[in-house]
């Protein structure tokens, strides 16, 4: 738990961010961006495999918004979506 964990700088033990799949994957959870919606750089996981699974292609959806391919996959990956089960 303690690895997916941010606290404030302040030391106060507050927990600001939460990565879920790890800090080293792209996927956040804070409280200040998007109400605490899981988020890849503030885009909404859920919005970016509503594209996918809608039919855009991953690397389509990597360009609309501006993201690495690695983005939109952690994105996916966070969301139970398999790269082959994307359209």
């Amino acid at each position: 738990f303690l690895t997916r964990v941010e606290f404030d700088d302040d030391n106060n033990g507050i927990v600001v961010r939460l990565h879920p799949a790890g800090k080293e994957s792209p996927v956040v959870i804070d409280p200040e961006i998007r109400f605490g919606s899981p988020v890849v750089r503030g885009i909404p996981t859920e919005t970016l495999a509503e594209q996918v699974t809608a039919g855009d292609s991953v690397e389509s959806v990597a360009r609309d918004f501006d993201l690495d391919l690695g983005d939109v996959i952690a994105a996916l990956s966070y969301e139970g979506i398999g790269r082959q089960t994307a359209a």
